[in-house]
């Protein structure tokens, strides 16, 4: 007779997070050139980050274009976990202009997370009309 063993990995849920609510302090950059977003357009596949040390964070740069005519104002950048956050300087984003932000991982909460996780940060837009601005989709394992 022959036995199958299944294991699950039961992870944390993670607590969907608005705003900012982490430090500044980078421990590790994920890549060297910041990730692209285009307002309005599709989420596409999700941006690969790799692995994360278990307890550490990562910080990488990110970049929001607005190919419009008008200047969009942001509302709350909305994220799937409270380990996740997007910190742009302004919530306004001139027409046919980028603005650089940072996107921080930070499991320093939570050091025995392990496993790999879809992170997705949103933002909808309030002027000049409302709207899904962006979808950030992350891919990372944490080791």
């Amino acid at each position: 007779m022959r036995y199958s063993l299944i294991l699950f990995l039961l992870v944390p849920a993670c607590q969907p997070q608005v705003g900012n609510s982490y430090p500044p302090p980078a421990v590790k950059s994920a890549t060297s050139s910041p990730i692209s977003v285009t307002l309005f357009s599709s989420g596409g596949a999700p941006h690969e980050l790799g692995v994360v040390g278990r307890g550490k964070r990562l910080e990488t740069g990110l970049r929001v274009s607005n190919p419009s005519d008008h200047a969009v104002e942001l509302g709350p950048i909305q994220s799937s976990c409270e380990c996740l956050s997007v910190t742009l300087p302004s919530n306004q984003i001139p027409a046919h202009k980028s603005v650089e932000g940072t996107i921080a991982i930070d499991f320093e909460k939570d050091p025995n997370f392990q496993g790999a996780l879809l992170l997705i940060a949103t933002a909808s837009s309030v002027k000049p009309d409302k709207r899904r601005a962006f979808e950030l989709r992350l891919s990372v394992d944490v080791k």
